[in-house]
Parts: C-alpha cells; sequence; structure tokens
C-alpha cells in the first residue's frame, strides 16, 4: 500500500522523506544527535511518524516530546540507535495473557506497514531489530519465528 508520509505532522514529499530518513541513518547524524526517537501511527492511508533527535542542546529527549496527528492505540514508540539497530516499541492494552487475537492481528499489520514504509523509503531490509523489540514481540506472541530485521516482518 502506498501511504502518504505526515513527518512531525507535516505531508512530506516522497524526495524529501527518503533524504531526511537517509541523514538519519548516517553514522555521523547517529552519533552527534546519540540517536533518534519516534513515533509512528497508521490511519487508513496515512503513515505518520515524529523524530526527534535523543539529544538536543546536551539534554535528552522524551517520546512524550512527540506528538502526532494521529494516535491511537496501536502507536509505536521507537529509537534508531547509534549502533545501527531500530526499537520498536508499544504499550499493550493489558496483561500479555489479556491480549485478544484482533489486537495482535492489528498490530502484526502495523509492524509490517511500518517496515514497508521504511524499505520503501530507504532503510535496508537488514536493519537489524534491538534486543527489547525482539523479546517483546515474543512474550506479546505476535509474529513466529521472531524478526530479527525488518526484512523478517515480510513487508508488502
Amino acid at each position: 500500500m502506498n501511504y502518504d508520509i505526515y513527518l512531525n505532522n507535516e505531508l512530506q514529499t516522497p524526495k524529501a522523506i527518503a533524504k531526511i530518513f537517509k541523514s538519519i541513518q548516517n553514522t555521523k547524524v547517529l552519533k552527534a544527535r546519540a540517536g533518534f526517537l519516534f513515533k509512528s501511527s497508521i490511519n487508513d492511508c496515512e503513515f505518520h511518524i515524529g523524530l526527534r533527535p535523543v539529544l538536543i542542546e546536551g539534554e535528552r529527549s522524551h517520546h512524550y516530546d512527540i506528538v502526532l496527528d494521529f494516535e491511537d492505540e496501536y502507536i509505536f514508540s521507537g529509537f534508531f540507535n547509534v549502533d545501527g539497530t531500530l526499537g520498536i516499541l508499544f504499550t499493550p492494552p493489558g496483561k500479555k495473557e489479556e491480549i485478544s487475537t484482533e489486537y495482535k492481528d492489528k498490530l502484526r499489520n502495523t509492524y509490517k506497514a511500518t517496515a514497508a514504509v521504511l524499505i520503501k523509503n530507504g532503510f535496508s531490509k537488514k536493519m537489524k531489530l534491538d534486543w527489547i523489540s525482539q523479546k517483546i514481540m515474543e512474550e506479546i506472541g505476535i509474529f513466529d519465528p521472531i524478526p530479527s530485521d525488518l526484512s523478517g516482518f515480510n513487508p508488502q
């Protein structure tokens, strides 16, 4: 599916988003900013992502500093780490035993769509997921096998 991409609540052209995504993968940029925090959500054919450097003028940023125009119960909070790994986290709606199949299916689809958007716009399919993201997916039982990189989501 093709998504309109909103970065920090502004609609982006494909060329602009590819340039921005390329810059945040640059090792020098990642190290200078101590990585990047993000929040993302999907609303029909809109992909919303908010980006913020981990460090701004020596001060630590937080996910709650990122506000998207569209946020729902499937919103992701994550990070592009200095080591080149990607963290994609979410807040479960309750204890893992109480999470419905419907919620898991929607979350799985959101992971796949997120991976597809990132790959389509310049991220490598081989971008590794951090161990925390993998552990959460394993504990909740969203994927089998657990993806170790973006290609593991079988994005479409």
